[in-house]
């Protein structure tokens, strides 16, 4: 998908009110395809990075990782199920074979891509909140001159020293609407308010700037909201590396094991202020599972070193263990720790 051309800026002159909403539209729909288009753009790298240069992952195509890139900004309950169908479709063509865990796979991968869908969610709130208040301000609106003072607004001339005030009003008319609940107007109002500050810096630069220019250097312009969650992104992708699900298991516990032949399943969970491993035990395993949480956290302060790990006792008739990581970790202790874990139910069930 190629990004739309992008809008005209305004004229030293300036520009009838209700002319410039038509472009502060443009402005829009052309801010959220580039901003799409770039958070998917550092997606794909971020997948090449994550998955490294080994032979192993050679065989994943350009195609394979764009649409694993749309499946990682997924929002929901949803997002493991598609991430895990297209990497098994991966799998399946690249001939990593039938012994992965691909759902602890894409549980990694989701995890990473987290400041994706961060950036996506805010570019759809700006879109929104944006839409609506132009939406209040269309020709129709203007036509019924609801007041003098509201078509006042639409009728003047707006040059770069007006344009900021001009905004506000545009935006009190919005306001009077009352489309939306006032408990949510200052939200509105904040992203309004980025949005047109965004907007001045793209529409008044000089017809020189604009020209020397290419398309894709436009997008300068609007990345900077967006910038905290594209480095963000950036820095998350540089603690992982996935070559370690591919590795046999072995006793010095340096790899996570992904794919346990007794049935044991781990399942990753990124919470707000912890990283959790959910450990699944058959029913079937007969075992003091008490003696479990105690040995556990003896091997996780060996290896990889965590200093807080919280493992609760299971309760009754359950088969679920919560081992929980309150230390500040990298992708690859992370790793260290699964494979302890996992090594840990190889050698005792």
């Amino acid at each position: 998908m190629k990004n739309m051309e992008p809008p005209r800026i305004i004229p030293k002159e300036g520009m009838v009110g209700h002319l410039l909403l038509g472009q502060l539209s443009k402005y829009l729909n052309w801010e959220s395809e580039t901003v799409e288009l770039k958070n998917r753009a550092r997606i794909i790298d971020a997948l090449k990075t994550i998955f490294g240069d080994s032979t192993i992952f050679s065989q994943i195509t350009e195609a394979d990782y764009i649409r694993l890139a749309e499946a990682t900004l997924t929002i929901g309950s949803k997002a493991l199920d598609r991430i895990t169908f297209r990497l098994r479709v991966i799998g399946n063509s690249a001939g990593w074979g039938d012994h992965l865990d691909y759902r602890t796979l894409a549980s990694v991968v989701h995890t990473v891509i987290n400041q994706g869908r961060k950036l996506k969610n805010s570019s759809a709130q700006r879109k929104k909140c944006v839409k609506s208040v132009l939406a209040q301000s269309n020709i129709d609106q203007i036509e019924v001159k609801v007041d003098d003072e509201a078509y006042s607004v639409f009728m003047a001339t707006i040059d770069e020293s007006s344009f900021p005030e001009w905004a506000d009003k545009v935006f009190v008319n919005f306001r009077k609407s009352n489309v939306v609940n006032p408990k949510f107007v200052d939200t509105y109002q904040n992203e309004w308010r980025e949005f047109i500050a965004d907007a001045q810096r793209y529409f008044f630069q000089s017809e020189q700037s604009f020209r020397l220019k290419e398309n894709s250097e436009q997008a300068y312009f609007i990345t900077q909201k967006y910038e905290k969650y594209l480095s963000a992104l950036l820095s998350d992708t540089s603690k992982t590396n996935l070559k370690w699900a591919f590795e046999k298991a072995g006793k010095d516990g340096k790899r996570a094991d992904i794919s346990i032949d007794n049935g044991v399943t781990v399942d990753l969970k990124k919470r707000p202020d912890y990283f959790a491993f959910i450990v699944n035990i058959p029913a079937e395993f007969k075992s003091d599972f008490h003696e479990i949480p105690l040995a556990l956290m003896d091997l996780l302060e060996k290896n990889p070193g965590f200093k807080y790990v919280d493992i609760s006792q299971p309760v009754s008739n359950s088969n679920q263990i919560e081992i929980q990581i309150h230390d500040k970790y990298t992708m690859g202790q992370l790793g260290s720790a699964q494979s302890e874990i996992l090594r840990y139910f190889s050698e005792h069930f």
